[in-house]
């Protein structure tokens, strides 16, 4: 799905997306180039919120799309971080399976990912929340434009790919050393998701979830290692090396919206779609 041609009116391209009689709706195009900007028309526009809640569909994909599921989710609908159109077939068979186990599911089910217990929280315990996010650099993009769900109580689901982990200077020495690309990029994850644990959209996680970072180490530190300043003060369970993002012969899908919980003692988030 690409909503690059601006000359096309949003809103009502927008409510022949929702008026598909399909219950289905994918990502055609990579990335889903354009949708921040499809916000902007449609996010504040209450009938089509009406519209997601009465008559919900599934959206399904990953990247850029993650603004779209920010509206899904901020209308109580449930959607599906997966395969684009047109990478299906890159994605595993355990992946694909995992996807039409809950597209044609008829009841309750109960999905597993395996991970690292980076911190267990104070106190160390499992914590519950609706599981929100995406892609970082998009949230990031879209902090203080209205369109985001609330996060209080949410586990928070973080991927992103080519963005530098960039270490933050601790004293004015530093900026005058010669340091490589990638520590100046200036859409650092550290710096993103920084950015985010500041804003008033995502006060009150509970958790935090971190899948696939591609790319995001630098020569001298991993991105994690950079992130730990970060995560540890916060007090919360934050599991990481989810197999969520981009590398589609990796990835597994994963249900946002849903009710999921960090299982500090097994090292799983688990994800329960009704």
């Amino acid at each position: 799905m690409h909503f690059g041609q601006l000359e096309v009116s949003f809103s009502d391209r927008y409510h022949r997306v929702l008026g598909w009689q399909t219950q289905i709706l994918r990502g055609l195009h990579k990335g889903g180039y354009g949708t921040t900007r499809l916000s902007d028309i449609v996010g504040f526009d209450a009938s089509v919120l009406n519209t997601l809640s009465t008559s919900p569909r599934w959206l399904i994909g990953y990247s850029d799309v993650t603004a779209l599921h920010a509206l899904w989710n901020r209308a109580g609908v449930l959607s599906m971080h997966g395969p684009m159109g047109v990478d299906i077939n890159s994605w595993s068979s355990n992946a694909r399976s995992r996807l039409f186990e809950v597209l044609g599911g008829t009841g309750p089910i109960v999905q597993s990912y395996s991970g690292t217990i980076r911190y267990a929280g104070t106190p160390t315990t499992n914590v519950t929340g609706r599981l929100l996010g995406g892609n970082l650099s998009v949230l990031g993009s879209m902090v203080g434009s209205g369109y985001l769900p609330s996060y209080a109580g949410a586990i928070l689901l973080i991927e992103d790919t080519d963005e530098a982990a960039c270490e933050s200077y601790s004293n004015l020495d530093h900026l005058f050393e010669d340091h490589d690309s990638q520590n100046r990029h200036a859409d650092s994850v550290d710096r993103l998701l920084t950015q985010l644990l500041r804003a008033a959209e995502f006060q009150g996680i509970v958790g935090i979830a971190i899948g696939q970072l591609i790319g995001a180490d630098t020569s001298s530190y991993t991105a994690l290692e950079l992130l730990d300043r970060t995560l540890s003060p916060l007090g919360i369970p934050v599991i990481t090396g989810l197999s969520i993002g981009h590398t589609a012969s990796t990835s597994l899908p994963i249900v946002l919206g849903a009710a999921a919980e960090i299982n500090v003692a097994l090292g799983k988030l688990v994800v329960s779609v009704p």
